[in-house]
Order: C-alpha cells, then structure tokens, then sequence
C-alpha cells in the first residue's frame, strides 16, 4: 500500500478528533479503507470511521453509531414508525451472510445514505405487512388444544398439548401476550388497534403475523416433542377449531 498522502494523513486527524473514544490501527484501517473504496477520492473517511469501528465491534461503537448516524438519518420518518424502522436497519446494516453496511463505501455523508437505507426498509415493511393477512391457524391450534374433541387421540393428549400452548405464549414478553389477547380474544381489528397504539396498521399486521408464526412454530415443535407419528400430528393439527377461550386464558392475565 502506497505511503498516505497529506489528504489522507489529516483526514485520519479529523477522523480521531471525532471519534475519540474508537481507537483503530490506522495501518490496518488504511489497508481496510483501500479495499473498501477502491481507491477512490473524496471519500468521508471520518464516517467510515465510525463503520470499521462497528464491524469490528468496538466497544460503544454501535451506541455511538446509533446516536450520531442512525438517529438523524430516521428524523424524517413519522415519530411513531421510527423505532420499528430503526431496528429493521441495525438488523439489515450488521446481520447475515452479506450486511449491508458493507455497501457503504463513504461517498458522501453516512446519514444521508442511512436515511435512504430506512426509506427502503418501512416502504418494505409496510408492503409486506399489507400482502400478508394473519392467519386463523392460532386460534385453529388453540381451539384443538382447548376442545374435549372426538378422537381418542384428541382426549389422550389435551393436557399436555395444552401446556405445550401455555408455554409457547408465556414465552413471549407481556405487550406481545396483550397484542394477541386484544386480537383474539377481545375481537379488535387492525385498525382499533393501531389507532389505539399509535402505529401504522400494517405494522400491527405485520407484528400479529410474526407473533402468530412464533407460537404456531414453538407449538408445532412441542408437539412433535410428545412422540407423535407425522400422520397423528396432522391429525391433531387437522381438527383445528376455533374455540380460542380456554387455552387463550393465560393472555388474559397479562
């Protein structure tokens, strides 16, 4: 790697003013910097800074990253979609096989290119909220659990697959409990609820469709778990009904 120039010298300068606290291996960072850019000129060095700090998982890099980079870039979304928002970036940004933070290669400031990031993520949320219906399959599940039912397999294994149900919920926090509850069992629509939380529809769509994927899937697992055969698990699952009141009695107390 070529010797740094006096552009690049004062830019580590201005870099360290700014960050103070992330102290980083400027040869490293340079080498770091070289393939990340390419080689190109007037790139923002401080940010990119910051950055490496982060994939390197610097202590207080990520806090400082989402007080001075993500916190700014979200100020033009309505206040009540900016925390969803703002997790769905960090989750995008720093997790998976590709992070997408990788993309940002400091041409022009980090929090304007973030803000397009989160523009992209809630235009994403809300479309995949609105594609997406939530499923009756819970209160099938929990209507099978809670019914004597008419096989003898149904009345055989109502305790314990009641409890596998109890455990599939109480493993979730107390404000996804009421959220389900409300929905379930008090019968209030999308946009009851909404108005009432102050977020958009959708996203109480898209949070009642994950929470309903979780407790089928803990269930589904807990089930299998009993030692039932493939064909007695579909027959269990099968006679589904939607008798939601028994088994959806522990939400009630949350």
């Amino acid at each position: 790697m070529a010797r740094p120039n006096k552009e690049t010298l004062a830019a580590l300068e201005r870099a360290r003013a700014a960050w103070p606290g992330l102290a980083l291996d400027e040869s490293e960072f340079l080498a770091w910097l070289e393939l990340r850019t390419a080689g190109a000129k007037e790139i923002n060095v401080e940010d990119l800074w910051l950055v490496r700090a982060c994939e390197l998982n610097l202590p207080k890099a990520l806090s400082l990253f989402e007080r001075q980079a993500l916190k700014p870039a979200l100020a033009g979304l309505p206040e009540r979609i900016r925390a969803d928002v703002g997790q769905r970036v960090l989750q995008r940004l720093f997790t998976g096989a590709d992070p997408k933070i990788r993309q940002y290669r400091g041409r022009g400031r980090l929090a304007r290119w973030l803000h397009v990031v989160a523009l992209r993520e809630s235009r994403t949320e809300r479309q995949q909220a609105e594609r997406e219906t939530v499923p009756d399959d819970l209160s099938r599940l929990a209507g099978a659990i809670s019914a004597s039912g008419t096989s003898g397999l149904e009345r055989a294994l109502h305790k314990q697959a009641q409890g596998v149900l109890a455990r599939a919920l109480e493993a979730l926090g107390p404000d996804e409990r009421s959220l389900l509850a409300r929905h379930f069992l008090g019968g209030e629509t999308h946009q009851a609820l909404a108005n009432e939380l102050g977020i958009p529809r959708s996203t109480v769509a898209y949070r009642l469709t994950r929470l309903t994927q979780r407790v089928l899937e803990s269930t589904r697992s807990g089930l299998r778990e009993l030692g039932l055969t493939p064909s007695q698990l579909e027959s269990l699952l099968g006679a589904m009904r939607s008798q939601v009141e028994l088994t959806f009695s522990i939400l009630r107390g949350s």
